[in-house]
């Protein structure tokens, strides 16, 4: 271990002149004169970190500990006699279990995390090429959240939240390509007294890894790894090395040529990896329950539950005894009496014979009601203290609630209480936005051929970074929800039925919406004619590639899609070039509609799928009737 002093500065003076020793210097490890140096006094640094942080790694553990209701390793034994309310895996069968933490945070993450706020990109004064290319990189954007399982992450760093009350996201690029891991908050290190604003200047993560894996990410380090010792309290059975990351963040200008700001890997024996870093912001994206006071950690719900669930613990496990001990049937026998003992069994029906007084049977009250009282409400206060109704934690609907108009109303008012949450949630994916397009850019000098694949009406279509890259000037990122619909059938059902009632959608439209599986193919074939002519228009506007209109496309649907697309692209400042071939396809499309129309000339063949015309009368001439058409029926002799 890498002995740390006291971190005030210790001086001398010579004269008037202060000199200051090398305390000070190990402690701004960003500012050691070799990299080497650097290296232990950023691990040192951390590990004086973690030391003086052990409380909140036994808080951690407890709270992990109350969600899992199993007992980890390094727990702390005085947290409200955890180690004996909080039995291990291997003996938790025998055990009456009243996990209300686990119930709220689950239900918790279950309202707020299920929802996906999507971040796109708005141009400020573009003209149309601007707004196209903010379109494409939000459709990148997408294409990455896909890629890296962003929502499926962020729905697990929304449950260390609110377990641990900080949840985390680390963002990183290796073999060219942008990586995302979920991060646990007690791996990360900040100083408490740096970070009492919320924004510290420098960030430390600890986390064991393999000595092999090390050794071929550093293959130039491997005989330092090789010959590194193996982290404290592993196993026999495990070659695993303690590894720090440090960043300290630039105190200048990002650009300048020299810069205090520094990325790190070290191990105890040396330093591994050592760069610039330019950025003023470190590679994670924070999520927090409920923000603290001066602090730069979170609590979490199982803070907020700490007291009860170790009370509820207590009360079950008292009871348990007590059931056990006290409330079993008990038979008194008077001294003297004849009773044969091996009749009194539980067999149904047995007969006992005895000679003087009759023995008597009780059954002894375990606990006060009292007591009973007390359990549940402390369970019904837990669900008050965090905003989660019982009612969801349990799966039921409340008695009464039969319309979707009421189910929606249920479900806005156990919003309400979660609303500053979600909004943390939608800057949570802002920052992973930002973050993603910075690297993007990063990676982008190491390979001008970065593209991605991003799947858009079931076709894969292929984006590359040149086209949509965008100064940072020219737009700002807003976030917006995936689905303003409820999430409940009755709710989801009774919104479309208004939007469809009051005009604002169509039939088709409405049918979309409620997303029933068997209408999926219906509505697919229904909207083909749609799809496909705005494919064609699409394709003109974006591509300048033209496609004729077709006898077999509605061509009415044709010139109306047609203009409503020409007027849009002329708003948009679409060039020129791309507005004639608009007005083109209109042109094309309603001279072809009026040629099916047109009756044919005489003697002339009809045009194609037109129907035949009307044999008209000479002048003067009786008019001709016309045959009556025969019917049509199965009964019909064949002739």
């Amino acid at each position: 271990m890498i002995d740390i002093p006291d971190l005030k500065p210790k001086t001398e003076f010579v004269g008037k002149e202060p000199k200051t020793n090398k305390v000070k210097l190990k402690n701004r490890w960003w500012t050691a004169a070799t990299d080497e140096e650097m290296g232990r006094s950023a691990f040192g640094v951390a590990e004086y970190i973690y030391q003086n942080q052990a409380d909140r790694q036994q808080e951690y553990r407890a709270y992990q500990s109350l969600y899992s209701f199993r007992e980890y390793s390094n727990t702390a034994a005085n947290l409200g006699g955890m180690r004996s309310l909080i039995s291990s895996k291997r003996t938790l069968s025998n055990k009456v279990v009243y996990n209300v933490v686990k119930s709220c945070v689950d239900t918790a993450a279950a309202k707020i995390a299920s929802s996906r706020p999507r971040p796109m990109f708005l141009t400020t004064d573009g003209d149309w090429q601007l707004k196209k290319r903010a379109e494409k990189l939000t459709q990148y954007l997408d294409g990455t959240f896909n890629d890296l399982k962003l929502y499926e992450k962020g729905q697990q760093a929304f449950t260390d939240c609110s377990v641990y009350g900080t949840g985390c996201l680390k963002f990183y690029i290796r073999n060219n390509k942008i990586e995302c891991d979920q991060v646990w908050v007690e791996d990360l290190l900040v100083d408490d007294a740096e970070a009492q604003y919320g924004s510290p200047r420098q960030l430390h993560q600890v986390r064991f890894m393999h000595r092999e894996v090390l050794m071929e990410m550093f293959p130039d380090s491997a005989q330092l790894i090789s010959t590194a010792a193996s982290g404290d309290g592993m196993s026999s059975t495990q070659d695993m090395i303690l590894v720090a990351e440090s960043w300290h963040l630039p105190s200048g200008k990002l650009d300048a040529k020299k810069t205090d700001g520094v990325h790190i890997i070290s191990i105890k024996e040396g330093t591994l990896f050592k760069a610039d870093y330019r950025k003023d912001h470190f590679p994670f994206v924070f999520l927090r329950w409920t923000p603290r006071l001066r602090d730069f950690y979170g609590s979490g719900i199982a803070e907020e539950l700490f007291g009860i669930q170790l009370e509820i613990n207590r009360i079950l496990k008292n009871i348990q005894i007590a059931m056990k001990r006290v409330a079993q049937p008990r038979v008194f026998l008077e001294n003297g009496s004849k009773v044969i003992k091996s009749q009194i069994t539980d067999m149904p029906g047995s007969i006992i014979s005895y000679t003087g007084s009759r023995p008597v049977f009780e059954t002894p009250t375990a606990m006060n009601s009292e007591v009973y009282n007390h359990l549940n409400t402390l369970y019904n206060k837990a669900f008050e203290i965090v905003g989660v109704s019982q009612l969801s934690a349990s799966a039921k609907k409340q008695p009464g609630l039969e319309s979707g108009v009421a189910l929606r109303e249920m479900s806005d008012i156990e919003s309400e209480r979660f609303l500053l949450v979600g909004q943390r949630l939608e800057t949570f994916y802002m920052d992973a936005a930002k973050i993603i397009v910075d690297l993007s850019k990063d990676l982008y000098a190491q390979n001008p051929e970065l593209r991605i694949l991003v799947k858009s009406n079931k076709i894969l279509n292929e984006i590359k970074w040149s086209d949509v890259d965008l100064p940072a000037d020219k737009y700002i990122m807003q976030v917006y929800p995936t689905s303003l619909l409820p999430t409940t059938p009755g709710a989801k059902k009774q919104s479309v039925i208004e939007l469809m009632q009051s005009d604002l959608i169509d039939k088709d439209i409405a049918l979309d919406l409620l997303d029933f599986p068997d209408m999926k193919r219906a509505m697919s074939l229904r909207n083909a004619a749609v799809n496909d002519i705005m494919e064609v228009l699409e394709k003109i506007v974006e591509k300048g590639e033209y496609d004729s209109p077709e006898d077999y496309q509605n061509l009415q649907l044709c010139i109306q899609l047609g203009q409503q697309m020409y007027l849009r692209s002329k708003q948009d400042g679409v060039p020129e070039d791309r507005l004639e071939l608009l007005r083109r396809f209109i042109d094309d499309s309603n001279e072809l509609a009026h040629s099916k129309e047109a009756p044919a000339a005489p003697g002339a063949p009809a045009a194609p799928g037109a129907p035949a015309a009307p044999v008209q009368p000479a002048p003067g001439a009786q008019p001709i009737a016309q045959p009556m058409p025969q019917p049509e029926s199965d009964m019909l002799p064949i002739k």
